[in-house]
């Protein structure tokens, strides 16, 4: 590969992503911008997706494969991949998420036009294992509001963004302490260095898997789950410049959230932690707690 820094590189992590991971590197090196650099990291994974990514990086030298031989996690993956990465911009596509044609190119140019703004992200689609979409995320692109929008909502989904890459740095990158929502902890971490911005168009898909051996999903990880949500989205309501109005609405989703940590986790019979989110929900939003409670004993769940 050249010596040349490229301007954009592109980091992926890749643990087992089985049929996704060939459309994923495919929608990579078919961008519209040609100069970029694929940062892989193989965490490990056993299900053949090692084989492949050492056949692609054979035939194209803007991929940089880093094999570590096992699995290290998710969190130290991407930090590991923000480290060895380049160029002045990073881009990020899981190994089972697809990125339009133009998304590096149109996300490449705000940067390069907007040097106040450190991530951008886009709109994007929600698809199951067939491609079928199951929802949209079109999060607001006026810049008061999508500052504010952090306060009850993650509007980056991870596949969609590009920061720049001192500035996360600088930031310390993806936070060691948080396995499941890393992105979004970093995210709050970039928000006091430089503003954020949102592209209004679909440049990326975003896989969601109805498998119970996916994280994000897999009852094992329940307790992570809840931890990284309760303290990021405290986080989140205490940024600086947020409206009184933001910081209630984030307060009734951080109800909401930790409502619904507590379902789960009756579900999973762990009455502790159910009791104890559950008590943290009517904490932060009691009424709010109330009229679900009365709704689902209405409807007879």
């Amino acid at each position: 590969m050249s010596a040349a820094r490229p301007r954009v590189s592109v980091l992926m992590t890749s643990y087992n992503p089985g049929p996704y991971l060939k459309p994923a590197l495919d929608s990579i090196l078919a961008q519209t911008l040609t100069d970029f650099e694929l940062v892989v990291v193989e965490d490990g994974s056993t299900d053949g997706s090692k084989a492949l990514l050492h056949t692609y990086a054979a035939a194209d030298a803007r991929i940089r494969l880093h094999d570590l031989g096992k699995n290290i996690g998710r969190t130290p993956a991407l930090n590991l991949g923000l480290s060895a990465a380049r160029g002045d911009y990073v881009a990020v596509l899981d190994a089972d998420d697809l990125a339009a044609p133009d998304r590096l190119a149109r996300e490449a140019e705000l940067l390069d036009r907007r040097p106040d703004v450190v991530l951008v992200g886009s709109f994007v689609r929600f698809v199951d294992d067939s491609n079928t979409v199951l929802g949209v995320s079109t999060p607001p692109t006026d810049a008061t509001a999508l500052s504010e929008a952090l306060a009850y909502s993650n509007p980056f989904p991870h596949s969609s963004v590009m920061y720049r890459r001192r500035a996360a740095l600088a930031a310390g990158g993806y936070p060691k302490d948080f396995a499941y929502a890393q992105d979004f902890a970093l995210w709050i971490a970039l928000a006091g260095k430089g503003a954020f911005a949102m592209i209004d168009a679909f440049l990326a898909e975003v896989r969601e898997h109805r498998t119970p051996t996916r994280l994000a999903v897999s009852p094992q990880h329940l307790a992570s789950r809840a931890r990284d949500g309760v303290i990021l989205y405290r986080r989140a309501r205490k940024l600086p410049g947020l409206s009184a109005a933001a910081r209630q609405r984030g307060r009734v989703f951080l109800a909401g959230l930790r409502y619904g940590y507590a379902r789960e986790f009756a579900a999973a019979g762990r009455w502790g932690p159910a009791l104890r989110e559950l008590a943290g929900a009517f904490g932060a939003a009691p009424l709010h707690c109330l009229g679900r409670l009365f709704t689902r004993r209405a409807a007879g769940r």
